[in-house]
């Protein structure tokens, strides 16, 4: 598991404890347009077992656990609240979902209090995100013009794009210093890049790791 939630484990595992503390309620005040995702379905059933499934997510991260550990506790926690939103069928597909989706969020957010912590402690460095994609035929085609795009961790079309950006979406921000930048000839995307203005997929046009950031803050 820490090697599916990255170098960003300590803090990815963090984001996910404090997760369960919020209702459902409070992380959509904070996470812009996240009750267009598929797993943030709110009424009364679907947000206890919301709350069930994130500490049992949280529970196999810390664990080192699978998928198929998550999708057995899936089935024991719908049964247990009577969610009836799932046909056994999709019951499969959606708990992957929900995986992969935590699974990249609590990544996410772990990499963006990396990367503000390295730019606040060693600003001279000039820390920026490079986006990448998987590389494979199954990335998204706009995704697939974001990868490579290198902008500083504090530019604005990262309060947008900061990767995931769409459902089952892979992609990483990877944190670059000026030192790597050098070393492999990369450059710092323009402003008038035409591929900054594409937008992310719907309900998507959002940071989650500067979201948690502001909470923590409060």
């Amino acid at each position: 598991m820490s090697d599916l939630l990255g170098d960003a484990f300590v803090e990815a595992i963090e984001y996910l404890r404090g997760r369960l503390t919020l209702s459902q309620t409070d992380w959509l005040q904070i996470l812009t347009a996240a009750d267009q995702r598929a797993e943030e379905i709110v009424d009364d059933t679907a947000d206890k077992m919301r709350g069930d499934l994130l500490s049992a997510l949280t529970g196999i991260f810390e664990a080192g656990g699978t998928l198929r550990d998550f999708q057995d506790q899936y089935e024991a926690i719908a049964r247990r609240t009577g969610w009836k939103g799932t046909s056994p069928e999709m019951a499969g597909w959606h708990s992957e979902l929900i995986w992969r989706m935590e699974v990249f969020g609590a990544r996410a957010a772990g990499r963006w209090e990396q990367a503000m912590k390295l730019h606040r402690e060693a600003p001279q460095m000039g820390y920026c995100f490079r986006y990448v994609t998987a590389g494979d035929d199954r990335v998204r085609h706009n995704h697939a013009q974001w990868h490579g795009v290198i902008l500083p961790v504090d530019h604005p079309f990262w309060l947008t794009h900061f990767p995931p950006n769409g459902f089952n979406c892979r992609c990483l921000p990877q944190i670059v210093s000026r030192v790597t930048l050098a070393r492999y000839k990369w450059t710092i995307t323009p402003d008038d890049d035409k591929r900054l203005r594409i937008p992310p997929d719907a309900g998507f046009d959002n940071n989650v790791g500067m979201a948690w950031a502001k909470l923590q803050a409060t």
